[in-house]
């Protein structure tokens, strides 16, 4: 199986040629969530180097995958309800794909301007997936964009009520 690293990058680029083929290509979705399971390795290879456990080699490539669908899944629904035309599976495809860009994670180990890689590799991603979003469903860009805050929104406040839960629970 090849891995289709072409269409991958012309995803990553915004290139809506690439973005509609994709979500098309009943093929794409074996290659994109190769793609996504390499990016989980790549991460969890980082992670590993800087001291956390090996086990982040196993965990890392599956939640890769789980990421990618707990956000597309959201953001397909969402779309759907500004009037989106795409069903799930011809969104889910090209969104694995835009996984190539977590291949640029290890430049956030250079000193000085890792920080500011990793902001910039976060709203890229983000990036990706409001044009994917606006292609495959042939939303507006605003609305596309809004169908990725939102989801984003309400993981952080999950996430921070949790903070603030959990300490209390123990």
């Amino acid at each position: 199986m090849t891995f289709d690293l072409q269409r991958a990058v012309q995803i990553a680029f915004l290139e809506r040629k690439a973005i509609l083929e994709a979500s098309k290509d009943e093929q794409a979705l074996q290659k994109g969530i190769s793609i996504t399971v390499i990016s989980g390795l790549i991460v969890g290879a980082l992670k590993a180097f800087q001291g956390e456990s090996a086990f982040t080699l196993i965990l890392s490539p599956i939640g890769a995958l789980i990421g990618v669908i707990l956000l597309g899944a959201p953001v397909h629904w969402l779309a759907k309800l500004f009037g989106g035309k795409a069903a799930f599976g011809q969104i889910i495809r090209p969104l694995f794909y835009t996984s190539i860009i977590s291949w640029l994670v290890p430049l956030q180990l250079l000193p000085l301007v890792g920080k500011i890689i990793a902001f910039v590799l976060s709203i890229w991603m983000l990036s990706s997936f409001a044009r994917v979003a606006k292609e495959v469903h042939e939303i507006s860009l605003v609305k596309a964009a809004v169908c990725v805050i939102i989801p984003i929104v309400i993981f952080a406040l999950i996430a921070l009520i949790y903070e603030i839960v959990a300490p209390t629970l123990y």
